[in-house]
């Protein structure tokens, strides 16, 4: 069976700074990485945590930021996570 390199890896890692992440990364090297929680804040009731995506640019890290935020839905204590962004790929263009 011949191999073609469309390998992909899933990484936990700390970076430079000492920082946890979550990679995926190809076999030309290439890399996306997920930070999780860099920023939480609970304002009244409200529970909000901000998690990063980067990828490396021509001048270093190209980051984007995800906002999450959860919402009560009924009384039985089931909480659903949420975003704002419509479609965050939007910001790409």
């Amino acid at each position: 069976m011949m191999q073609n390199d469309n390998m992909i890896e899933f990484i936990s890692a700390y970076d430079e700074n000492g920082d946890f992440y979550s990679a995926i990364r190809d076999a030309s090297g290439r890399e996306i990485r997920i930070r999780k929680s860099v920023e939480e804040a609970t304002i009244g009731t409200d529970q909000w945590k901000r998690d990063s995506v980067s990828v490396p640019g021509p001048y270093g890290l190209i980051s984007s930021f995800i906002d999450w935020e959860i919402i009560h839905i009924g009384g039985d204590s089931r909480t659903y996570i949420t975003s704002n962004e419509t479609n965050p790929l939007d910001r790409c263009r």
